[in-house]
């Protein structure tokens, strides 16, 4: 059982530095949505859009 959690827990940890490694080339912005509700998300995303692009419609 440890082991393979162990194994879960290293895969989600080579996933996670994959992601951040493309993320970061294509100068993409990672919106941390832990305990936020969809609203709250939707909301970060909107402000970001607006801030750099205009308007969304």
């Amino acid at each position: 059982m440890i082991k393979q959690a162990m194994l879960t827990l290293n895969e989600s940890i080579k996933s996670l530095s994959f992601f951040e490694k493309i993320a970061g080339k294509i100068n993409c912005q990672v919106i941390d949505v832990t305990n936020k509700a969809v609203e709250e998300t939707a909301n970060l995303i909107i402000h970001h859009f607006q801030k750099n692009e205009g308007t969304v419609n």
